[in-house]
């Protein structure tokens, strides 16, 4: 059905001055959330990840600013080049790397401003799609997702996917009410960007299409305009990752792709899997009371007990739609590998539809519905309160320390070898290295090791002595023999 929706100005959109006031203080609140924590090296959940993006921006800091050739520290006597999203993240924190040197706070600045940006579009697509309030409302349940706020400030490209998912919706909201060819080719730019962020990313496009068709009908999928924008954006992400597969040491988007949704295409139909990743959702990535004010918005599309306009229709339409596509993806692939940040894709249309829920329940004006409200709102801020803490734990403290001391007393061009299944010591310590994952076979690893040497190791780490009892006896000979930060580490004395 279509939506006889007028052109016209965006004034009408506008907040009210108290409104205004509202959303410049959730812009400042977003930004001294982050503060105390702007000092914290990588070592908190999901270090693994970040600690990959921080040798990104190393190489790229020591190397070449070459966006389309990222490097980073894996299995190798050099950097190694790897087929990831584009490295936009990454590129921007080197440029602030080179221009005041290496600090870790300047690590976490550029997520950091990308969640500020977040909230603000967050409050401009459901202003520009429902009205100023339920915009701001939005704005608000996005600020107190406690995986908002801590992968908002994460190294990982997870916020800035966020970023261009939102700025899609903005740019083709513009699309529906002014279809010319500039805004064509703006659209096409804004969508190819969006994919190459993050594939994830095209968990938008179900929103995206919900709402081209709710303002221009179905003909408007197949008008050249539309045809132009989606081949030429499919093409550059298809190519961008053939080039940067064929130029690769690791492929990790082809292999991942591979490994957690292709082998487990033959699931989806399966009941479990939708259920655990419900249950995740509701539990950990959103909480409960968004899960909740979400589905009460869900509901409202099948049962309409008081009139709503077009625009608030379409509002909670296109969140729907973009939750639909977000919540498949995270069933068909974040429950095959336990990538709990996958859950990224589902905050911000949880947020829409949890804000439509709020605003509509309030403006009924009963005793009961305005108590539902106010249980929703304090049960959001208790979970943020609750589960937000925890994802700053150090759990990798001790790699991180051990790591500090390899740069420091390593000459500069040492190699690392470890024997154990995580390497992010390489990215620690700031040096190349190789892994030994071929278990406790000490002549094996004698014959690898005296190769690795050749190639430039000079110190061996084992993560787990107990779990390789006959390598750490064959490394008994090297001398000196050191215990650091729970790590065993053994000098080879070339």
């Amino acid at each position: 059905m279509r939506l006889a929706l007028q052109v016209r100005s965006y004034a009408w959109i506008r907040a009210q001055p108290l409104e205004r006031v509202a959303l410049w203080g959730l812009l400042v609140v977003s930004i001294l959330i982050h503060l105390p924590s702007l000092h914290n090296p990588l070592i908190t959940i999901d270090a693994w990840r970040q600690t990959d993006e921080e040798s990104v921006v190393f190489h790229f800091v020591h190397g070449a600013m070459n966006l389309f050739h990222p490097q980073f520290f894996y299995d190798g006597s050099s950097g190694q080049s790897v087929q990831l999203e584009l490295q936009a993240l990454p590129w921007l924190t080197a440029g602030l790397m080179r221009l005041f040197g290496w600090h870790v706070p300047f690590l976490h600045v550029v997520p950091s401003i990308c969640f500020t940006i977040n909230v603000w579009l967050v409050y401009r697509v459901g202003a520009r799609l429902a009205n100023a309030r339920k915009g701001l409302v939005a704005a608000l349940c996005y600020l107190l997702i406690p995986y908002d706020i801590y992968y908002g400030q994460a190294l990982m490209p997870e916020v800035f996917m966020t970023t261009c998912m939102l700025w899609a919706v903005l740019a083709f909201d513009r699309w529906t009410r002014k279809p010319s060819w500039t805004t064509t080719l703006y659209c096409t730019g804004v969508l190819t960007l969006t994919m190459l962020a993050k594939l994830p990313a095209v968990t938008v496009l179900p929103g995206i299409l919900a709402l081209l068709v709710g303002r221009c009908g179905w003909r408007s999928l197949v008008s050249w305009k539309a045809l132009v924008c989606i081949v030429v954006s499919v093409g550059i992400v298809y190519g961008y990752m053939a080039y940067e597969g064929a130029h690769a040491d690791h492929t990790f988007v082809s292999g991942d792709t591979d490994a957690y949704f292709l082998k487990h295409i033959g699931e989806i139909l399966n009941p479990s899997k939708y259920a655990q990743a419900f249950i995740f959702m509701s539990t950990n990535a959103l909480g409960y009371a968004v899960t909740l004010g979400a589905l009460i918005s869900l509901g409202q599309l099948f049962y309409k007990p008081a009139p709503s306009t077009q625009a608030v229709r379409l509002f909670n339409r296109v969140s729907a739609w973009w939750a639909l596509g977000g919540f498949c993806f995270v069933t068909w692939v974040a429950t095959n590998n336990a990538l709990h940040y996958y859950y990224m894709v589902m905050t911000v249309p949880a947020a829409l539809l949890c804000a439509n829920a709020l605003v509509t329940l309030w403006r009924r004006a009963s005793r009961f519905t305005r108590t539902v409200v106010s249980v929703l709102v304090a049960g959001m801020i208790a979970f943020c309160a609750y589960a937000t803490p925890p994802m700053y734990t150090p759990a990798e403290a001790a790699p991180y320390a051990l790591g500090l001391h390899l740069s420091r007393t390593l000459p500069k061009m040492a190699d690392i070898v470890w024997v154990g299944p995580d390497p992010m010591i390489f990215d620690y310590a700031k040096r190349d290295g190789w892994r030994w994952l071929s278990g406790d076979n000490p002549r094996a690893f004698r014959g690898w090791l005296t190769d690795k040497q050749q190639q430039g190791a000079v110190v061996v780490v084992v993560e787990d002595a107990s779990q390789y009892p006959r390598i750490v006896s064959d490394l008994q000979a090297h001398d000196p023999f050191a215990q650091y930060a729970g790590y065993t580490v053994y000098r080879l004395g070339r």
